[in-house]
């Protein structure tokens, strides 16, 4: 490479591209000012401030980046709204009672089946309850402001705002007497974003299904095979297209299956993965493209997890993707790969620095979508991941990350652009390979 096409490319490493999230992180970090609101909440509870305990938890919630919360106090009350996805979640607290609803949908005339789901899902929650107030379907929580405290209120706010933000799509998809009624911070997209979410959704499940058929023959053992390529597939269309309702549940549903303790096989698993693939692709085009939407999200749906989570994930893959290209299977070996990355995007909230080198990672796998949605520049170039551009891009992410992780230096002089494989097995050994010294918290 010539030093003028290196410095072209160094110059033009900066992702550009539409406004869209990935992933269901907030990126929620808090700073030592803000992580002490909550420790003066938890002591104001104590001292029996409950208003003002209240005032140092909402503070602590607030997100400004996503105006993601207001309250107000007037005349010895305390009133505020947050938002979870399309949901508002509104409360109030005086020194008597604390009340939070989320108005869900609205119930256009009774039905008998509905009310039995409400009864089963009542059963599994712990702060909350769904209730109908008049024709009003609510998701409701409240106790004594004694009762109160910081960290009940915590964990209530945020079932009941995961749950409402769930439940509103999933129900009135499932019952036609119901009216949803969106009342969360929602930006449409653009149609053609819209458009190419779709193709991209119905192209990778019909790939994986030719994958699968592919490397049926390949050993003694497909059924491991087939799980890392529908595994792959449903995280990573998760992560990418952040879809709200039905498609979230069939993607959440899917790692239950594969995760849950129960004496289903391995075939009967992959089969049920498949199955609920085949569900979304039946699903009109309206249908798919109405749960494409950006919103605000006050909590996260992913489980928090340290870097030394990742890190033993990454120890214990990657030996098998490994061995599929020692046996001269390097296809195989990416769905591995991808599988490590999108799993950790799917399932865990990491610190910061994980979580972009990771994106990183599936930008390159997935080249060709970030460039349909208008990203540039290319990741790749004649089956190779550039060096110049991902250079530039883990610097960028060392020093976006400064303030929070002062130490965080990859050696990103290690990774090797011999090919695809050979890239996305080297960066991961870096992540691996390097310590994290938390200078902020998660939520």
């Amino acid at each position: 490479m010539s030093i003028f096409n290196y410095i072209k490319r160094k110059l033009a490493a900066s992702d550009q591209g539409p406004d869209i999230k990935f992933g269901r992180h907030t990126y929620n970090s808090k700073e030592q000012e803000e992580i002490a609101l909550l420790s003066e909440a938890i002591h104001l509870f104590k001292e029996d401030q409950l208003l003002d305990s209240l005032e140092y938890l909402l503070n602590y919630l607030r997100n400004d980046l996503e105006d993601n919360l207001a309250y107000d106090v007037e005349n010895g009350e305390l009133f505020f709204e947050l938002y979870q996805g399309s949901k508002q979640i509104i409360g109030r607290c005086n020194a008597q009672k604390f009340v939070a609803i989320s108005h869900i949908a609205t119930i256009e005339k009774p039905h008998i089946g509905l009310y039995r789901k409400l009864l089963e899902r009542n059963y599994l929650l712990k702060y909350s309850r769904f209730c109908i107030e008049g024709n009003q379907l609510i998701l409701k929580f409240d106790s004594f402001t004694v009762d109160a405290s910081p960290q009940k209120i915590f964990y209530a706010l945020k079932e009941v705002a995961i749950n409402a933000d769930k439940y509103d799509d999933l129900l009135a998809d499932e019952f036609e007497e119901l009216e949803n009624n969106l009342s969360g911070k929602i930006q449409t997209l653009d149609a053609y974003i819209q458009d190419t979410k779709e193709e991209f959704l119905r192209s990778e499940i019909l790939k994986t299904n030719e994958y699968i058929t592919e490397y049926a023959s390949f050993s003694d053992n497909p059924d491991a095979i087939e799980a890392y390529v529908l595994l792959y597939c449903n995280y990573k269309l998760d992560y990418l297209l952040k879809p709200e309702g039905f498609m979230m549940e069939i993607f959440e549903r899917n790692h239950r299956i594969y995760f849950e303790n129960s004496k289903k096989s391995s075939v009967q698993k992959n089969k049920e993965i498949q199955e609920n693939f085949s569900l979304i692709t039946k699903r009109t085009s309206e249908q798919l493209k109405e749960e494409f939407y950006q919103s605000c999200h006050t909590f996260n749906y992913t489980k928090a997890a340290s870097h030394y989570d990742l890190k033993a994930l990454i120890e214990k893959e990657l030996p098998k993707a490994i061995s599929y290209t020692s046996l001269g299977q390097p296809k195989i070996a990416l769905h591995v790969y991808g599988y490590i990355a999108a799993y950790s995007l799917f399932h865990y909230n990491l610190p910061t620095p994980d979580l972009d080198l990771l994106h990183l990672l599936i930008r390159v796998l997935e080249n060709d979508y970030f460039l349909k949605l208008g990203f540039t520049p290319s990741y790749q170039e004649e089956g190779k991941a550039i060096q110049a551009i991902v250079e530039k891009r883990i610097e960028s992410i060392i020093e976006n990350n400064k303030p929070s992780h002062p130490y965080f230096k990859p050696n990103y002089h290690t990774l090797n652009y011999e090919n695809i494989g050979s890239f996305c097995q080297s960066l991961l050994r870096m992540i691996a390979s390097y310590d994290i010294h938390y200078q902020k918290q998660f939520v």
